[in-house]
Formats: structure tokens, C-alpha cells, sequence
């Protein structure tokens, strides 16, 4: 899996000093589905391998 490399972390001070968290709460919601989406991926493809891994064990 390739690393990020700190996209999530980004400077919105500029958001905050406006007084509308809306527009914070809008960027770390998609900021967690980003996360959410990267995990599930992994999951998937862990999954995946320890089936064909118990396939390849099964016909031997």
C-alpha cells in the first residue's frame, strides 16, 4: 500500500477564523471516507489473498 505522504494533514486555520464549521466539518468527513475507503481496500485485499491462499491449500 502506498503511503499518503500527510495529505491529511492539511492547514485549514483559514476555515476556523471565519466562524463557519461547517466548511471543517465538510473537509474532515471527507477526509475520514478518504481513510474509510483505504482501510476497506485493504481488507478487501487481504481477504482476497487469504482466499486463494486456502484455495491453493485446499487442492493440494
Amino acid at each position: 500500500m502506498s503511503s499518503r505522504n500527510g495529505s491529511s494533514k492539511r492547514n485549514y486555520s483559514s476555515h476556523s477564523s471565519s466562524g463557519d464549521s461547517s466548511a471543517n466539518e465538510v473537509i474532515a468527513l471527507k477526509e475520514e471516507f478518504k481513510v474509510e475507503e483505504e482501510a476497506k481496500g485493504c481488507v478487501l485485499q487481504s481477504s482476497l489473498r487469504l482466499a486463494s491462499a486456502f484455495v491453493r491449500h485446499s487442492d493440494s
